[in-house]
C-alpha cells in the first residue's frame, strides 16, 4: 500500500530480467528500467555503435611494391584475410584485414610503388 495525497494505492512489483521491473499500481502494470549512469552510459553507446558504420582505412606498414592484389573492391572479407601482398626489402608481406567487413575501395595496383603511410585500401 502506498499513500499518496489522502489517497492510497494498491502497489506491487517483480522483477523481468536483470534491470527491467514490473510495477503495478492499482491495477494498471507498468514497466521500468533501473540502471546505474554507467550501465546508461555504456548502452548508448551499445546503440550507437549499432547505428554508424564503421570505415577502416589501411595504409602501408613500410616502403614497398605491391606484388598482388587478392580480393577486389565489393567483395566480403573476415578479420585477418590477406587482401594484399607487399614486397619489401626482398621479402614478401601479407597486408591482412583489421576487421571483417566489405571491401570499399582499393587504391594500389600491383606494380605500384608506396611509401610508407600511403592509403592501400578500406573496409566498410
Amino acid at each position: 500500500m502506498l499513500k499518496f495525497n489522502e489517497k492510497v494505492y494498491k502497489v506491487s512489483s517483480g522483477k523481468i530480467d536483470s534491470d527491467k521491473f514490473a510495477i503495478m499500481i492499482d491495477g494498471i502494470a507498468y514497466e521500468a528500467l533501473a540502471r546505474t549512469a554507467l550501465e546508461e552510459k555504456a548502452n548508448a553507446i551499445i546503440r550507437q555503435r549499432t547505428l554508424i558504420k564503421h570505415k577502416t582505412e589501411v595504409k602501408a606498414p613500410m616502403p614497398g611494391m605491391i606484388l598482388k592484389i587478392k580480393k577486389s573492391q565489393g567483395e566480403k572479407i573476415s578479420h585477418g584475410e590477406t587482401v594484399i601482398i607487399l614486397e619489401a626489402m626482398k621479402m614478401e608481406n601479407d597486408l591482412r584485414s583489421p576487421a571483417a567487413g566489405v571491401i570499399k575501395e582499393i587504391f594500389v595496383q600491383p606494380g605500384n610503388k608506396v611509401e610508407k603511410g600511403a592509403m592501400l585500401f578500406s573496409i566498410e
